[in-house]
């Protein structure tokens, strides 16, 4: 079974303060925050005392793998060095493109497959192994099975995915087909693990607002 793993990091400021925008919520305390995260007293206190500590997140469907991890930061935000490309600054990252706007073909001029992957591509199938709809995986193994074929399918595919989240949001992302009559609807995953955070409704409620209602609900600079 796929899973998907949430990782829920909290940044507490030296300051015992949160910045977040003045419209969702006054500015609580680091102490306010791991109590609305469920830590126990004890937690807290070890966290405002530098430790890292693990919490356990309900999950929200049997292929959630959820927890979060509290620490403190001694230092502003601004100070964090999140400035600037963070994908460039990763020496993992082999390479990297941007979609701008609707998207077009040839923001995935960058996207390359080896031999072996057009050929896994081309006899796709449903089940576990690749999460495709059955819409895709007709379009891959419709393409003709040559490389180049593949890898033409595959970039309309991927952009079809990017233009059906920009008009439909949640909506626009198909479920994946497991065979046997099976999908998994990674959708209602999404919905429902937004829903679940009550940090993102409690503190920055036009956030969570955008993720469950765009394109309809944004946020400035989405």
């Amino acid at each position: 079974m796929m899973q998907r793993r949430r990782v829920l990091v909290l940044l507490a400021a030296a300051a015992a303060r949160l910045s977040v925008p003045a419209r969702a919520h006054a500015q609580p305390s680091a102490d306010q925050v791991l109590s609305d995260m469920h830590l126990s007293a004890g937690d807290r206190r070890k966290v405002l005392g530098g430790e890292f500590v693990t919490a356990e997140v309900p999950s929200v469907s049997e292929r959630d793998l959820s927890f979060a991890i509290a620490f403190l930061v001694k230092t502003a935000p601004a100070s964090l060095g999140m400035s600037g490309n963070l994908v460039t600054a990763d020496s993992q990252v082999q390479s990297w493109g941007e979609l701008k706007g609707t998207g077009s073909a040839a923001d995935f001029a960058k996207l390359k497959l080896t031999s072996d992957e057009a050929r896994a591509l081309s006899n796709a199938k449903p089940g576990d192994a690749l999460n495709l709809s059955a819409d895709e995986i007709a379009a891959l193994k419709g393409s003709g099975g040559s490389p180049e074929a593949v890898l033409d399918a595959l970039r309309k595919l991927l952009l079809a995915r990017h233009q059906a989240y920009r008009a439909s949001g949640l909506a626009g992302i198909a479920p994946y087909d497991r065979g046997g009559g099976r999908t998994t609807d990674h959708a209602a995953d999404l919905r429902k693990a937004s829903e679940a955070s009550a940090g993102l409704k409690k503190y920055v409620p036009a956030f969570q607002a955008a993720l469950l209602g765009y394109p309809k609900a944004t946020v400035p600079q989405m």
